[in-house]
C-alpha cells in the first residue's frame, strides 16, 4: 500500500512573499500532492509562486472570509488522502509531514499537529502569540506524541480518512 497523498491548505492574506517559503517547504515533501492556496486577499494570481509549480493551486475568494471559512473552502477542493492546514508564515522541516501522518496513524487520531517553533528554535505552546515566521521540526514531533484538549491552526493535520 502506498502511504497516503497530503494536500496542503494555506490560507493567504496580506502575506506577501513570505508564503514562498511556506510552499518550497511543503511541495519538496513527497508526501504532498498538491498545495490550495486560498487567496483571502485578492492579488494571489500576481504573485510571483502562483505560477512555478502545476501543483499549486489558487482558489481566490470574492473577499477575506476569515481564517476558519477559507481553510474550509480550500479543503473543499483538496484531492489527496489527508490535509494539511497551515498559516501562510508556517513552513516544515524535512521530514515533518511524514512525522506528523506517523503519528496520526499511531495514535488513532483524526487530527495532528505538531509542536511550532519560532526563528530562534524555541517551542511556543499554542495558546501563546506566535512571532513570524513559525516552523516545526521533525524531532519536536518525534518527541512522542500526547492528546492534547487543542491545537493551534497554525499547523494542523487532518488524518487520512478525515477530511
Amino acid at each position: 500500500m502506498s502511504p497516503p497523498s497530503v494536500a496542503a491548505v494555506v490560507v493567504h492574506y496580506r502575506g506577501g512573499e513570505v508564503i514562498g517559503r511556506c510552499l518550497e517547504a511543503v511541495l519538496a515533501e513527497p508526501e504532498v500532492l498538491e498545495a490550495v492556496v486560498v487567496d483571502n486577499e485578492g492579488i494571489a494570481q500576481r504573485l510571483r509562486w502562483a505560477h512555478l509549480d502545476p501543483r499549486v493551486r489558487v482558489l481566490a475568494m470574492s473577499r477575506n472570509v476569515g481564517f476558519g471559512r477559507a481553510a474550509n473552502a480550500g479543503l473543499e477542493v483538496a484531492r489527496a488522502d489527508a490535509a494539511l492546514i497551515l498559516n501562510q508564515d508556517a513552513y516544515p522541516e524535512p521530514g515533518a509531514i511524514g512525522e506528523l501522518l506517523r503519528v496520526a496513524a499511531e495514535s488513532g487520531a483524526w487530527l495532528a499537529a505538531p509542536a511550532l517553533v519560532d526563528e530562534h528554535a524555541e517551542r511556543h505552546p499554542a495558546k501563546d502569540r506566535f512571532p513570524p515566521p513559525l516552523e516545526w521540526h521533525s524531532e519536536a514531533v518525534g518527541e512522542g506524541w500526547r492528546a492534547v484538549p487543542w491545537v493551534s491552526g497554525a499547523a494542523m493535520l487532518l488524518a487520512p480518512g478525515h477530511t
